[in-house]
C-alpha cells in the first residue's frame, strides 16, 4: 500500500513515576505495562470505542517503569486523536479482555 499524503508517524515513548502499592497488584512492586488506545466516538450517542493501538513490554518488579517499546501513532495534521493511556500490572492485565 502507498503512503497517505501528509500523514505523520508519531513515536510514543512511556514511563511512569512511584506508580502505587494497591491490594490488586500481586507484587510488592508490580510488573508493570501500558497499553494505547485510540478514543473513537467521544461525545457520542453511541458511547465511546477504544481502538487498541499498543502495548509495551512488561518491566518487572518496579514502580518507575520506563518502557522501551515505542509505540507508533499515525495522523493527519488538521485531526486530533484522544488517547487513552493505561498502566497495568500484569495480572490485572491479564484478567481483562484487551482484544479491543
Amino acid at each position: 500500500t502507498g503512503a497517505v499524503p501528509n500523514m505523520m508517524r508519531l513515536q510514543l515513548l512511556l514511563q511512569a513515576e512511584k506508580l502505587p502499592s494497591k491490594s490488586s497488584w500481586n507484587k510488592k512492586s508490580p510488573n508493570a505495562l501500558a497499553t494505547v488506545s485510540d478514543m473513537l466516538n467521544v461525545g457520542s450517542v453511541m458511547g465511546v470505542t477504544r481502538k487498541l493501538i499498543g502495548r509495551t513490554e512488561i518491566v518487572p518488579q518496579t514502580a518507575s517503569p520506563e518502557w522501551a517499546t515505542v509505540i507508533v501513532v499515525h495522523h493527519s495534521p488538521g485531526t486530533q486523536h484522544r488517547l487513552s493511556i493505561d498502566v497495568f500490572d500484569t495480572k490485572e492485565y491479564d484478567e481483562q479482555d484487551c482484544s479491543s
